[in-house]
C-alpha cells in the first residue's frame, strides 16, 4: 500500500513537471511573438515616420528657383544652340561640392555674379597683357575689337567674386585667385585676375559656332527633409542626338538659417 501511493506521488510529481514546463513554453513563444510584433509595428511606424518627414515644396517658390538658378546656367538654354546648363560641372555621375575641382566653383561663382557688379577697365590699365595663355589657350586682349565703348563692362572686383564664392561655400576655404573664371563651356571667355587692379579682367578667344540643337531643363520636383532640401530636375536635348537626363540638387540647411550646395547626382531612367 505504502509503495502504491509511493508511486501516485512520483507521477504526480511527474504530471507537475510537464505541465510546469508546458506553461513556460508557451509564456516564452508567446512573449517572443508579442516582441516579434512589437518589432515589426515599431518598424512600420518607423517607415511611415520616414516617409511623413518628407515635405512636398512647391517648384516655383522663391526658394527652390533662387536654389535652382545658384547651380545652373539658365543661358545655356537656348532654342538655336546646344549649350548644357550644366557645363560647369564635370561628367561624373555625382559630384560632393566638398570635392569639386576649383575651377568648377569659379564657374558657379561667375553665374551668380549680379550684372552691375561689372565695370569697365581700360585694357591699357598697368598689369593687363595683350594676350594670355591659359590651359594652352591663347587669349587675346580684354576686349575683341576697336569698336567696343566706354559701356562695355569687362572688369569684375575681388571682392563680389569672393563674396558670392563664400556665399555658395562657406568662408572656411580661401579663393584661389591663379583660376581664371570660366564663363562657357568651351573656354572661350575666361575673367583672370590682375594682382595690380585686384580685379578680374575679361580674355577670350574665338571659337567655332556651336551645334544647333534645342536644349530644355525643367524643375520636375522640390522635397525637404529634415537639413536638406532636394531639387529634382528633367533636362531634354534635342539634334544630332536626342536624350533626357536627370539630376538630383541637394542643398543643406546651415546653422544661420541658409542653404548651401551640398552635391549633384545624376540619376537613372526618368523621375
Amino acid at each position: 500500500m505504502k509503495e502504491s501511493s509511493k508511486g501516485k506521488n512520483i507521477v504526480i510529481v511527474l504530471l507537475f513537471l510537464v505541465i510546469l514546463c508546458l506553461g513556460g513554453f508557451i509564456v516564452y513563444t508567446n512573449t517572443n511573438l508579442f516582441q516579434q510584433v512589437q518589432s515589426g509595428e515599431k518598424q512600420t511606424n518607423q517607415e511611415e515616420e520616414n516617409q511623413t518627414d518628407e515635405k512636398e515644396i512647391d517648384i516655383n517658390s522663391r526658394l527652390v528657383q533662387t536654389l535652382y538658378k545658384s547651380v545652373t546656367d539658365s543661358k545655356g538654354m537656348t532654342k538655336d544652340f546646344i549649350i548644357s546648363p550644366h557645363w560647369m560641372y564635370s561628367s561624373q555621375d555625382k559630384i560632393l561640392v566638398s570635392s569639386m575641382e576649383e575651377e568648377s566653383k569659379m564657374s558657379l561663382v561667375y553665374i551668380n555674379l549680379p550684372w552691375n557688379a561689372f565695370s569697365h577697365v581700360d585694357c591699357k590699365s598697368e598689369g593687363i597683357d595683350a594676350s594670355k595663355v591659359i590651359d594652352n589657350i591663347s587669349y587675346g586682349s580684354c576686349l575683341p575689337n576697336e569698336s567696343e565703348t566706354s559701356d562695355y563692362y569687362n572688369a569684375i572686383s575681388k571682392e563680389e567674386v569672393e563674396n558670392v564664392y563664400y556665399k555658395l561655400f562657406g568662408t572656411s576655404k580661401k579663393i584661389d585667385t591663379s583660376i581664371p573664371i570660366n564663363t562657357t563651356g568651351g573656354k572661350s571667355v575666361v575673367y583672370v585676375y590682375i594682382p595690380q587692379l585686384n580685379q578680374y579682367i575679361r580674355y577670350f578667344f574665338i571659337t567655332g559656332g556651336a551645334i544647333q540643337g534645342e536644349v530644355t531643363a525643367k524643375i520636375t520636383r522640390a522635397v525637404q527633409k529634415e537639413d536638406q532640401l532636394q531639387i529634382y530636375e528633367q533636362v531634354t536635348t534635342t539634334g544630332l542626338e536626342n536624350q533626357e537626363e536627370n539630376y538630383i540638387y541637394t542643398f543643406k540647411l546651415e546653422k544661420d538659417g541658409m542653404y548651401t550646395f551640398y552635391s549633384r547626382e545624376k540619376q537613372k531612367g526618368s523621375l
